[in-house]
């Protein structure tokens, strides 16, 4: 039977591949979280302000992250209502 200890250059060819999966993974992930901070801001601007800008917008925030937060844990409520994305998707027209 053949020595079956892997060669250096085998083994950084898995690691190349796994690198490039979690890279794949990673971007997939961020794709998916600024669609989501995009389309939490247009629902707030589209059906909170009815395509308005509310000088109480850090209150809906807040609000928004105290219902949010109980069901799916601290990192939903400030980070998807309250970031920029969001912001972004309530002032600008699309």
């Amino acid at each position: 039977m053949a020595d079956l200890v892997p060669t250096s250059e085998f083994i950084g060819e898995l690691r190349h591949l796994i690198e490039a999966s979690r890279f794949r993974a990673a971007s997939a992930v961020n794709t998916e979280l600024v669609l989501l901070y995009w389309r939490v801001g247009r629902r707030i601007r589209v059906d909170l302000l009815n395509e308005e800008r509310a000088s109480y917008g850090e209150q809906i925030v807040t609000t928004l992250s105290a219902r949010l937060v109980p069901d799916y844990g601290r990192g939903v409520g400030r980070r998807v209502v309250g970031t920029g994305g969001w912001r972004a998707a309530m002032w600008l027209n699309t």
